[in-house]
């Protein structure tokens, strides 16, 4: 279960709670019902790659043995030039600010000055295995 809470991002649980506060509380559970369809959907997917392909180890690999070389060249720029770690980061960095915002009244420029310090600071003396506790 630490893979699907990881993997969740925080912009959308704060939408959530946006939404069950907008819509009523009945929008928290069929929230849950949708993304409990996660857990069992992604044990298939896996044991479908884990039978094709069985000694792929990423997507790229999995692209390969599928569909041959130039897709998997092709595959490989996209990955190489989206920047996906980086849009991720902004979008939940973006939702705490604005949560922040909504819940304190702060300014959202200090907001976005502030929080990084909090974050560096729970990094530095907690490390990364309270980060992975904390997940």
């Amino acid at each position: 279960m630490i893979s699907i809470s990881a993997w969740t991002w925080s912009a959308t649980l704060l939408q959530s709670s946006t939404a069950a506060y907008t819509f009523g509380i009945y929008h928290n559970m069929w929230y849950g019902a949708g993304g409990s369809i996660q857990v069992p959907m992604s044990r298939m997917v896996t044991a479908k790659v884990n039978m094709n392909p069985s000694s792929t180890h990423t997507f790229l690999e999995i692209v390969k043995a599928r569909f041959g070389v130039v897709a998997h060249i092709v595959f490989t720029t996209c990955a190489f030039f989206l920047p996906r770690v980086e849009m991720v980061t902004d979008a939940c960095f973006s939702g705490r600010c604005c949560y922040c915002e909504c819940l304190t009244g702060m300014n959202i420029l200090a907001a976005y000055f502030l929080l990084p310090i909090g974050i560096v600071v729970y990094v530095v003396f907690g490390g990364l295995r309270a980060t992975f506790m904390c997940d």
